[in-house]
């Protein structure tokens, strides 16, 4: 389990904002890249040392880009069940017509009964 802490830089002088931005620059582009090669079925540990040596990372952030891009995947998984769930609940088929739940309420009794 990770534990983030955030800071707060006051005074970045413009050298140390041009690191940061091309660092976060590069972070984010791993982990674009990451998610790409999860898709196309590589291993975890193959797409670690390809992003280190792609991006110019270190190995923890390589290890959290890779990270990012999973748990991104697991999210959108869940979020494909949710809403699979929540339509079907939301939807009534009849024949050959699907209404929307909200719309029964202009719809004949017998229509949806």
């Amino acid at each position: 389990m990770k534990t983030t802490v955030r800071g707060v830089i006051l005074q970045l002088t413009e050298i140390q904002r041009i690191f940061l931005d091309n660092l976060m620059g590069r972070y984010c582009a791993a982990v674009r890249w990451s998610f790409k090669r999860l898709m196309d079925n590589w291993k975890t540990q193959d797409i670690r040392l390809a992003v280190q040596g792609k991006f110019s990372l270190n190995s923890r952030q390589a290890n959290d880009a890779v990270y990012d891009a999973q748990a991104t995947i697991k999210s959108q998984k869940e979020l494909v069940k949710l809403n699979r769930a929540g339509a079907a609940n939301n939807w009534i088929n009849w024949g050959f017509f699907t209404f929307p739940r909200k719309l029964t309420s202009y719809l004949p009794i017998w229509v949806w009964k």
